[in-house]
């Protein structure tokens, strides 16, 4: 049998290209399984960010998380390949908890995986996280095959009201056999800022370095047109992506509604739904 993470180097056929494949090898290693609409949206930056779903981003986002709250998010990346989610904050005295269930597969294949996160808030400026992420993938003659884990590592500066530092660290575990000679399981170093301007928009900008690949870089920006409507753009270079999106707040309610346009896949739409207490 072919190794699941080897699949993404052969083309099965016309109606199903090597992506179909080669999703699992990038996203279960990748920090953003499972990712809010926002996210998406805004080129995938997170490194500076806070908010609904920091269990699968940059961890040190949950010491500044001050509700419960629960998530469902859904992204389609083809007709037969659907990504769904479901998270959970807690919130804490001095941080929060946070997990997040993720599962999408393919006729024959299907990958589930599990973040268990923590954030908490250093001093009144510094927050920092640490999360763990674990996976396995099930073939119909094996439920578990090939599990893996990977240890994550976030830091969080709000230098003023203006400008927030952050950077993250993701490491694959030895535990998966097959991950380490795959150039996708590697150690991954992020660092971004994001800043306020106009008391309506926020820009955020990322780099991200990896051994033996090139530097990647990610750019976003949202503006709240009102206090319940926010309009959020992005862009990222590998591969070269567009993304927009828009987000409806109602009570306690969030509903986001975002697409990415992928140059060599085509687009992609995502919807995320938060509810907070």
């Amino acid at each position: 049998m072919i190794c699941p993470q080897l699949w993404s180097l052969k083309r099965p056929g016309f109606f199903l290209p090597v992506f179909f494949l080669s999703l699992f090898v990038r996203t279960v290693t990748g920090q953003f399984t499972g990712q809010e609409a926002s996210v998406a949206a805004m080129g995938g930056t997170f490194i500076a960010r806070s908010g609904y779903s920091c269990a699968i981003q940059n961890q040190a986002g949950l010491g500044l998380v001050k509700e419960h709250s629960v998530s469902l998010y859904h992204s389609r990346p083809f007709m037969e390949l659907g990504i769904s989610s479901v998270g959970l904050q807690v919130s804490t005295e001095k941080g929060a908890w946070g997990t997040c269930f993720s599962s999408y597969g393919i006729p024959g294949l299907r990958q589930s995986s599990l973040w268990v996160s923590y954030g908490m808030a250093i001093t009144p400026v510094l927050s920092a996280g640490i999360g763990m992420h674990f996976w396995t993938f099930s073939l119909p003659e094996k439920k578990l095959y090939d599990p893996g884990s990977s240890l994550a590592l976030g830091l969080q500066a709000r230098i003023n009201e203006q400008w927030v530092l952050g950077a993250h660290i993701l490491h694959p575990a030895d535990w998966n056999d097959t991950a380490s000679d795959h150039p996708d399981f590697t150690m991954t170093i992020s660092a971004g800022c994001s800043y306020s301007f106009f008391k309506t928009a926020i820009f955020y900008s990322e780099l991200y370095m990896a051994p033996e690949k090139r530097i990647q870089w990610a750019n976003g920006i949202e503006w709240n047109l009102r206090n319940s409507i926010r309009f959020m753009l992005g862009i990222h270079n590998q591969p070269f992506t567009w993304s927009a999106g828009i987000s409806v707040i109602r009570k306690r309610y969030e509903l986001q509604i975002t697409f990415q346009y992928v140059t060599d896949t085509g687009t992609i739409p995502n919807t995320s739904i938060h509810y907070a207490w």
